[in-house]
């Protein structure tokens, strides 16, 4: 009984110590910044079936995470003054974190994806670069402009899905899955930019749900032929997962559209619902493939699910 009474306090300690930065990350979206090279990868070996380098899930995993991270301090390092006026609950404004201590997470963040990006093939690298690149970029200067800036994140996501591609190989048939990707983030940006104010919802509420809808059911039509090689039972779960990312998208987008007027906590929990749908969307891909390590990723994105549901009650996703 003793020990539990020390043990509380030590965690409730601890835990506001380790929260502000937990908020800075934004972890409920953490879960889903592997799972886009993870997919690349898998699909492009389903397509380039001569490469051998699928051991190279665990660092792509590791270098996406890390560059994910750097981007979303870097983003709270930029937004700084605008945060201090719209969002002051943010750890930056409300001085629980410093811009020095940011700074420093951030560029460790970076430093250690790019070290880690030299063991990968030379092509994976360089889109690793690229996209570095492109985050500074969109953090600094390109999402001043509501459609640059989204076209921007949104091209983000695309690298990531094309680092994993560039370590077997591109092949056209992968375009479909691509484009779904980069133009679902792309449009999920545009409508984060009315996560401030009241607004009328307009037919660009639609538009992530169609980005999810029309770039998997072509992505599903180039992948028939290989599906035969794979397990009934992951074949089902994979189908199974596409159709959930689709669903729960058409299901926001509907929601969004019906309103009359849309207050900025209702878009929040519209864009933390959007992107909720990566990781099944993820997820099946991985599944869909006849891989057994990439069964295991597919799997483990599928159990990240209900713990990101949990966290985005308590941390904002946005």
């Amino acid at each position: 009984m003793l020990g539990t009474k020390r043990i509380f306090p030590l965690f409730q300690r601890y835990g506001a110590a380790w929260r502000p930065w937990l908020e800075l990350f934004r972890l409920p979206n953490l879960f889903t910044a592997p799972g886009d090279a993870l997919a690349g990868l898998a699909l492009a070996l389903t397509f380039q079936p001569q490469s051998n380098h699928s051991a190279g899930g665990l660092l792509l995993a590791v270098c996406t995470i890390l560059l994910y991270a750097y981007g979303l301090a870097d983003n709270d390092i930029c937004d700084l003054q605008e945060d201090s006026r719209l969002r002051p609950e943010r750890p930056l404004p409300s001085h629980r974190i410093t811009p020095s201590q940011a700074k420093t997470v951030a560029i460790s963040c970076l430093v250690a994806a790019l070290l880690l990006a030299l063991l990968c093939p030379q092509p994976a690298l360089l889109t690793f670069l690229v996209l570095a690149f492109l985050i500074h970029n969109y953090n600094s200067l390109l999402k001043k402009n509501r459609l640059r800036g989204s076209l921007a994140m949104g091209s983000c996501r695309g690298l990531s899905f094309l680092a994993g591609v560039a370590v077997a190989g591109w092949d056209f048939r992968l375009l479909p899955a691509l484009l779904g990707t980069t133009g679902f983030i792309a449009a999920v940006t545009w409508l984060a930019e009315d996560e401030n104010r009241t607004t009328t919802p307009s037919r660009a509420t639609m538009l992530p749900a169609l980005f999810l809808t029309a770039g998997g059911l072509l992505q599903l039509l180039f992948l028939f032929p290989a599906l035969r090689r794979n397990q009934a039972f992951f074949l089902a779960l994979g189908i199974l997962a596409f159709c959930c990312a689709v669903v729960i998208s058409w299901l926001t987008a509907l929601r969004l559209r019906q309103s009359g007027q849309v207050a900025p906590q209702t878009m929040r929990h519209a864009i933390g619902a959007y992107l909720g749908c990566l990781l099944p969307w993820q997820a099946s891909w991985l599944l869909l493939t006849a891989f057994p390590w990439a069964h295991a990723w597919g799997l483990l994105l599928l159990l990240a699910i209900p713990l990101t549901h949990f966290l985005r009650k308590r941390i904002a996703a946005s």
